[in-house]
């Protein structure tokens, strides 16, 4: 981690962090202290894996630390999903995308429900991309939901946002 990420981790917790070596000494209150050594030892153990660690990764670890204070960090940015040709690790960056992605590999059918922006479709495609390429499925097929609304035919979300 970098002093950019040491920082963003003192604001968002309100702790200072003084590192030296392999170790780090935090001081502030008891419960941001626990949060920040969390998300410090995870994304640690992220980084001798060989998985880069990006500024987005440490505001999701501290997400993640928050929601849930037994969570481990590491773990759910260990599952690497896809490397791409330019070298971009795809993981997962919350606890609710690790149990989709777990979902995925378990079930033959899955189907991902929430807000917009939450990374469905992005780490599904990651997740079909890393099957192809390994040869573990012949094809892809994307599909769209369609549902009746009243007497109109069948409408997709899009199309019936306009409306």
């Amino acid at each position: 981690m970098n002093d950019a990420h040491v920082r963003a981790l003192e604001r968002a917790l309100g702790v200072t962090i003084r590192p030296g070596g392999n170790e780090a000494r935090i001081t502030g209150d008891a419960i941001p202290v626990e949060l920040a050594g969390k998300v410090l030892s995870g994304l640690y153990r992220v980084l001798r894996r060989g998985i880069p660690v990006t500024g987005n990764d440490v505001e999701a670890a501290i997400r993640i630390v928050s929601s849930d204070r037994n969570a481990d960090v590491s773990v759910v940015f260990e599952d690497v999903v896809f490397k791409s040709s330019r070298n971009r690790t795809i993981t997962p960056k919350s606890v609710a995308q690790k149990r989709y992605l777990d979902a995925i590999r378990e079930f033959d059918i899955v189907f991902g429900v929430g807000p917009a922006g939450t990374g469905k479709t992005f780490l599904a495609m990651a997740m079909a991309v890393g099957y192809l390429l390994r040869k573990e499925v012949k094809r892809i097929v994307l599909v769209r939901p369609r549902w009746r609304r009243g007497s109109d035919s069948a409408s997709s979300p899009g199309i019936w946002r306009r409306r």
